[in-house]
């Protein structure tokens, strides 16, 4: 796989459904991963939150920005901070993962306007507003010029996954120069590509573990497939991190002592004491970006439309 990253099937919704905390909701999720699944149903055409073909395409799209801005804007302060904790600790600038996610917390609610104006809140928001905003946009096309739903789902698998992975890994580049150890300097390759090799695991567990996941769920413990679909799409992901964390921690290690003298049990050494607390804090920002911020971008994404 060569597309990314934390974007589980919960922003692939393959119809203009908006999320909502209901089990027909959850079901449409589900569909994304098996489109041929045997516990498919009808769909109630009133709960469809449809874009406006006859409004001016250009405002559609305006809608889509202001929606994924709102939505990315809420979450990105989480996010920014579990970012950052890690980086430091790999380098060492920070003593542990708590102790920098307690220093920017502590700044996010004593001096709010210094903290929303740190590079590192900014790149985030970047980035999952860049991702939200490639997801707006690929619906508002589909919809406007009727394309069917497997061209719906495969233009936003393939079109949001590579743009999330080109904002994704730059974030990465910049975040290692600025919170890693020493001078700042070029990545190197082997930290890009262990960096893919990361997200990549990540897009494994949302789209081919998480159908698996969802089916048998349903099937052993007897809970609609909606729940099962819910729980399989944010707990595959989450426990992906536990495997995909050592990889960047490798990465950031690489970048901080880039030096073909230094042994691998030197690299496990400096690995083995944070993995616990990244792997913790990679899992818990999964909810916020993938759960959280799709949760608020489709519903204001919808009523937005309706105000064009």
């Amino acid at each position: 796989l060569v597309c990314h990253i934390h974007v589980p099937s919960l922003l692939f919704q393959t119809s203009t459904v908006p999320l909502r905390f209901s089990t027909r909701a959850n079901q449409g999720a589900y569909y994304l991963f098996q489109s041929n699944s045997p516990h498919k149903m009808a769909r109630d055409d009133s709960e469809l939150a449809v874009t406006p073909k006859s409004a001016p395409l250009g405002k559609l799209l305006l809608a889509d920005v202001a929606a994924a801005a709102t939505a990315s804007f809420c979450v990105a302060p989480f996010i920014s901070m579990i970012d950052q904790a890690i980086i430091q600790r790999m380098s060492g600038t920070a003593t542990s993962i708590g102790a920098s996610l307690a220093d920017s917390f502590k700044t996010l609610v004593t001096k709010p306007q210094k903290f929303l104006m740190r590079p590192a809140f900014l790149l985030v928001w970047g980035v999952y507003g860049g991702t939200y905003i490639a997801a707006n946009f690929v619906q508002t096309f589909c919809t406007v010029n009727d394309a069917s739903e497997n061209t719906r789902h495969l233009s936003k698998l393939f079109g949001v996954s590579a743009v999330n992975l080109g904002l994704n890994i730059s974030k990465d580049r910049i975040f290692a120069r600025m919170f890693g150890k020493g001078t700042p300097r070029p990545l190197p390759v082997a930290s890009y590509l262990l960096f893919g090799a990361r997200d990549s695991l990540t897009v494994f567990a949302s789209f081919n573990i998480a159908p698996v996941a969802a089916d048998k769920l349903a099937a052993s413990a007897g809970i609609g497939i909606g729940a099962a679909a819910t729980a399989a799409q944010l707990a595959c992901p989450i426990g992906m991190q536990w495997f995909s964390a050592p990889i960047h921690l490798l990465g950031l290690d690489i970048y901080n002592r880039d030096a073909k003298a230094v042994a691998s049990m030197s690299r496990y050494a400096a690995i083995r004491p944070a993995y616990v607390g990244a792997a913790v804090a990679r899992s818990a920002r999964i909810g916020p970006a993938f759960g959280v911020g799709v949760l608020l971008n489709n519903p204001v994404r919808a009523r937005f439309h309706d105000m064009c």
